[in-house]
C-alpha cells in the first residue's frame, strides 16, 4: 500500500473477507454491514489485521464507526499500529483489549500482546486496560469508560501506559454508532469520537515523551481488537478510512461589538501545517440569520495556496482552496447587521476534506456582542432670501443642531448649489454647546463641513456667494446630515430652499454704519448698529418697495426705541433673523438719479454677540412700479 492510493476505505459490507485482511479469534463478517470482533458472548477475542504495510513518514489517520451493543458492557475495543515488516495474530484477551499482553490469574492464563507493536489505543468501557494487574506495563489501576493510549510492545514485554481520559456519553447502537478517529503525525498521537456533529478529542500525546517507546518504523499496518470476559457485549466496526492527515490551522476574526444596522467584516485565516497537501480543502460556515447582504472579499493567498470560486447563498458560505504544506489563505466576509437586532451573533468556519483527515483546529468561531445603535435627534435647517437679483451676493444659513439624547461624534453636514452660484465660499462657522468643527470643503457645487455635536451641541454653516450675471430663474441649494454610527432620529434630515432670481431693480448700499451703546429703558438695553442705507433705483420709478436683510445672531431685533422713522416695520428680525421694512403706498417714492437714504437700527444683547453688525441678503424689491 503505497500513498498513492490512500485514501484507502473499507465498509465491511459483505459477507466474505475483504482482500489483504486477515481475521483471527471470534473476528467474522457479518453479512449486515458489520465486521464483528466479538459476540455478546463470555471469554471471547478477535482481531483484524490490515495486511498491508503503508509508510509512516507522511503520518495516518484511521477513522471508523463503532458499535457496542447487546451485552452487559465489557471489555472493551482497541485499535493499534505495528511494525510494518511483521504479522501478528490476537493481542491478550480480557482487559487487554487484543493489544497488550495479558498477565492476570495464572501463569497458564498470561497471554502476550501484539507482535512488534507501535500503539494501542483502547475504547474501554470495564477499565481494565488502564490496570497493570491485568493489561500492559504500568497504570493507574481500572478506569471504567475511558480512552486510553499503550505504547510500544512485544509479546510479552512493554505496552506501557501512556495517557488516559474519560468517554463522553456515547451512543454506541447499530442505528446510530459513533465515530472513531485516531491521528499519528510526527509522533504526535490524537484520538477523537465524532459527538453533536463534531470532533471531540479525547487524547492528545507526543510519542517523545513516551519512557521506552520504540523509533517509529519506516511502515505501520493497522488492526483492530475487541475482547469480553464474563462480562459481554457485541463489538462491531464499519466505515472504516485510512488517509493522509493534514493539520489545519482555522482562525475566523471578528468584531467584538457592532451597533444594528451597521456594516460587519470577518476575517477567516486557514493555514495548513502539513504534513500532507490539500488538494480539495473546502471552508464552510453558517452566516448569522442576523446578516444580510453577506458577500466575500478579495481573498488574500500565501505560500502556493490557490483558491477555486466561493459561494454565498442559503445562509451559508463556501469557499475551495487547495493548501500546500505552509500553504495558507484569508478569506473575507462582509455583510450588514440588520436593523433591530440585538444580542450575539456567532459566525462559524469548518475546513472540510474528501482525500484527508483532517486534525487540529479545522474549526473555528467567532462571536459578536450586537447593540441598539446610539440615537440622537440632530434636525437640519437651511434658509436663504426667497428672492434676489442677478448680480448680487446672496448668502444661505445651515443651521444644525443635536437635540440628544445621545452624542454625534463624527457629523457631517453636506450640500449642493447650482453653477449659477459663482464665487462661493463658507464663512466662519458659528459652534454652540461645545460643539466643534473639523475642516470643511467648498468646490465645484457641493461643499462639505465635518463636526462634533454633543448633546445640545449646535453649529451654523453659511454659504456665500455672487449670482451669476443677466442669469434668471431659480437658484436651488440642499443640505442634509449624516451622522455616522448613530442613528438620527429627526425627521428633518436634508433640507432645500430655492430664491427666485431677477433683474435688480433697486441698488441698495450701505453709507453709514455706526455703533452706540443703548442703556435705557432697560428692556431695550443693548448694543445697537445703526445703518444708513441708500436705495437707487436701477431703471424706473419706484413708487413703494420694501428693503430685507438677515443674519441677526439670535435674540437681535429692529430698535424699538428708534421712532424717527416712516416706514412700517414688517419683520423686527426676533423671528429668524430677517429685517423687512415697508414704504408708505405713497411717498418715499425712489426717483430715477435720485436715491433715497433710509436709516434703519438694529438692537443687539452686546457688542460682541453682534457679529459686527454684518447683515446678509440685502435687497430692495419693488412693490410698485412708476413712469420716471
Amino acid at each position: 500500500m503505497t500513498t498513492s492510493i490512500f485514501p484507502y476505505k473499507q465498509s465491511f459490507a459483505g459477507s466474505t473477507v475483504p482482500a489483504d485482511w486477515k481475521l483471527y479469534g471470534s473476528a467474522r463478517m457479518t453479512g449486515q454491514g458489520w465486521l464483528s470482533l466479538t459476540p455478546a458472548q463470555e471469554h471471547q477475542a478477535g482481531t483484524a489485521l490490515l495486511n498491508l504495510a503503508f509508510p509512516s513518514s507522511d503520518g495516518i489517520s484511521v477513522q471508523f464507526d463503532l458499535a457496542a451493543y447487546g451485552g452487559s458492557g465489557a471489555d472493551g475495543l482497541s485499535f493499534f499500529l505495528i511494525d510494518g515488516k511483521y504479522e501478528t495474530g490476537a493481542g491478550g484477551p480480557g482487559g487487554a483489549l487484543g493489544y497488550a499482553c495479558y498477565h492476570k490469574g495464572s501463569s497458564q492464563e498470561r497471554k502476550p500482546g501484539v507482535t512488534k507493536g507501535y500503539i494501542g489505543v483502547g475504547i474501554d468501557q470495564y477499565g481494565s486496560f488502564s490496570n497493570p494487574s491485568e493489561a500492559g506495563d504500568t497504570g493507574p489501576g481500572r478506569k471504567p469508560n475511558n480512552a486510553v493510549l499503550r505504547g510500544s510492545g512485544d509479546q510479552y514485554d512493554g505496552y506501557r501506559y501512556l495517557k488516559g481520559a474519560g468517554l463522553p456519553s456515547l451512543s454506541l447502537t447499530r442505528e446510530t454508532p459513533t465515530r472513531v478517529l485516531l491521528s499519528v503525525v510526527d509522533r504526535q498521537v490524537t484520538v477523537a469520537v465524532r459527538k453533536d456533529n463534531a470532533w471531540q478529542q479525547l487524547l492528545d500525546y507526543d510519542l517523545r515523551d513516551a519512557t521506552g517507546q520504540v523509533s517509529l518504523p519506516e511502515t505501520l499496518k493497522l488492526g483492530l481488537s475487541a475482547a469480553t470476559g464474563a462480562i459481554t457485549n457485541n463489538y462491531e466496526v464499519r466505515n472504516l478510512e485510512v488517509t493522509l492527515p493534514a493539520t489545519m490551522d482555522v482562525k475566523v476574526t471578528a468584531p467584538e461589538t457592532a451597533t444594528a444596522g451597521s456594516s460587519i467584516g470577518y476575517s477567516i485565516r486557514v493555514e495548513n501545517k502539513g504534513p500532507n497537501t490539500v488538494p480539495d480543502a473546502k471552508v464552510t460556515g453558517k452566516i448569522p440569520t442576523e446578516i444580510s447582504g453577506a458577500a466575500f472579499g478579495k481573498i488574500e493567498l500565501h505560500h502556493q495556496a490557490t483558491a477555486g470560486t466561493g459561494t454565498v447563498a442559503g445562509g451559508t458560505y463556501t469557499q475551495s482552496l487547495v493548501l500546500p504544506v505552509g500553504g495558507w489563505a484569508v478569506i473575507p466576509l462582509n455583510g450588514t447587521i440588520k436593523t433591530g437586532v440585538v444580542g450575539s451573533i456567532t459566525l462559524d468556519a469548518t475546513v472540510l476534506s474528501e482525500t484527508r483527515s483532517l486534525i487540529g483546529k479545522y474549526s473555528d468561531s467567532a462571536t459578536t456582542k450586537v447593540t441598539a445603535p446610539a440615537t440622537a435627534d440632530v434636525p437640519i435647517g437651511l434658509r436663504g432670501p426667497a428672492t434676489a437679483d442677478f448680480g448680487k451676493q446672496v448668502s444661505y444659513t445651515v443651521t444644525v443642531e443635536n437635540k440628544g439624547p445621545g452624542a454625534v461624534p463624527e457629523a457631517k453636514v453636506t450640500g449642493t448649489f447650482p453653477a449659477q452660484l459663482t464665487a462661493a465660499k463658507s464663512e466662519k462657522i458659528e459652534l454652540h454647546g461645545d460643539a466643534t468643527a473639523g475642516e470643511g470643503t467648498i468646490a465645484s457645487g457641493t461643499f462639505t463641513q465635518p463636526l462634533t455635536l454633543p448633546k445640545g451641541g449646535k453649529a451654523v454653516i453659511r454659504v456665500t456667494g455672487t449670482i451669476q450675471q443677466n442669469y434668471t430663474g431659480d437658484l436651488t441649494v440642499t443640505a442634509q446630515t449624516d451622522t455616522g454610527k448613530v442613528t438620527n432620529t429627526s425627521p428633518f434630515k436634508s433640507a432645500s430652499f430655492t430664491t427666485k432670481v431677477g433683474a435688480p431693480k433697486i441698488d441698495v448700499t450701505i453709507k453709514e454704519k455706526s455703533g452706540f451703546d443703548q442703556s435705557w429703558p432697560p428692556e431695550a438695553k443693548g448694543y445697537v448698529w445703526s445703518y444708513l442705507f441708500e436705495l437707487a433705483a436701477s431703471k424706473n420709478r419706484i413708487q413703494q418697495w420694501q428693503l430685507s436683510f438677515d443674519g441677526l445672531p439670535a435674540g437681535s431685533k429692529f430698535n424699538p426705541q428708534y421712532k424717527e422713522h416712516w416706514y412700517t416695520v414688517v419683520k423686527d428680525g426676533s423671528a429668524d433673523g430677517q429685517v423687512l421694512i415697508e414704504s408708505p403706498a405713497s411717498g418715499h417714492s425712489i426717483e430715477p438719479g435720485t436715491p433715497l437714504q433710509v436709516r434703519v437700527q438694529v438692537l443687539h444683547h452686546s457688542k460682541a454677540e453682534s457679529n459686527d453688525g454684518t447683515v446678509y441678503n440685502l435687497q430692495g424689491i419693488a412693490l410698485k412700479e412708476g413712469k420716471s
